[in-house]
């Protein structure tokens, strides 16, 4: 448990970092929502979800789904992937391996230091990572910003794919005026951990001025998922790395 309050906290302190940000108030939407690791010894496989809803100006309403299939061994490496491309992190290695299935290429990116968690997503045709080296402290962190910080609440537990998950809210306000509002805005972020998979079970973010997205995982599968998932296949191509994120 004390390990799930560490993937929950990290997830959180991400969240609350990236809203800190010096451009916070900026309109540009939030990366799209991974798996956070390593997690050692807790093997499992399972198809993410993740949606977008947007109401916009003249009232109709816009909707995108995305899925990929997610694998994570006993030695913490994760896979994300769609049927176009694929992302490897290896954190024996220290390497997020980005594979573009189309071409039969693949690109690496080494992960600096020792970070504390590690994000792989597939959306789509695109791919994201991305690191944080904080210490999973985010209501610390939130003290420490000041007046204006996100605030964060821990929510009751729930049942969610069959895992007892638990959850945290955390809510940043733009003032008015701030970016031309003429009211108060919020964005609401929730996420929701597993204490047996140490997973991120489902999320969600809701910005007035970009919608709702959530993500999910379905049809989870306890277990170790074919080693050979976490191996780049036979006749890819290495290309240029990618710059270190």
């Amino acid at each position: 448990m004390k390990n799930a309050f560490r993937i929950l906290a990290a997830a959180a302190a991400f969240t609350s970092a990236w809203a800190q940000q010096p451009a916070a108030f900026a309109p540009r939407p939030a990366p799209p929502q991974g798996q956070p690791g390593p997690v050692t010894g807790k093997p499992f496989s399972a198809t993410e979800v993740r949606r977008t809803t947007q109401t916009l100006a003249d009232g109709s309403h816009v909707e995108q789904s995305e899925t990929a299939a997610f694998a994570r061994d006993a030695q913490g490496r994760m896979r994300s992937a769609n049927g176009a491309k694929a992302m490897i992190y290896d954190p024996a290695a220290g390497v997020i391996y980005n594979l573009d299935l189309a071409t039969s290429t693949y690109s690496t990116t080494q992960v600096a230091g020792t970070p504390f968690t590690v994000w792989i997503a597939v959306n789509g045709t695109r791919t994201s990572s991305g690191y944080s080296t904080t210490t999973g402290d985010s209501a610390k962190f939130a003290r420490e910003a000041g007046p204006g910080a996100p605030l964060e609440e821990m929510l009751p537990a729930q049942n969610i794919a069959g895992q007892y998950a638990r959850g945290t809210r955390i809510t940043t306000i733009i003032p008015p005026n701030a970016i031309g509002n003429d009211r108060e805005l919020r964005t609401i972020d929730e996420k929701w951990i597993s204490d047996d998979l140490q997973a991120l079970v489902k999320s969600s973010r809701t910005d007035p001025r970009y919608g709702t997205t959530t993500y999910e995982l379905k049809d989870i599968v306890p277990g170790p998922p074919d080693p050979a998932l976490f191996q780049i296949p036979a006749g890819f191509r290495l290309q240029p790395s990618h710059a270190q994120h």
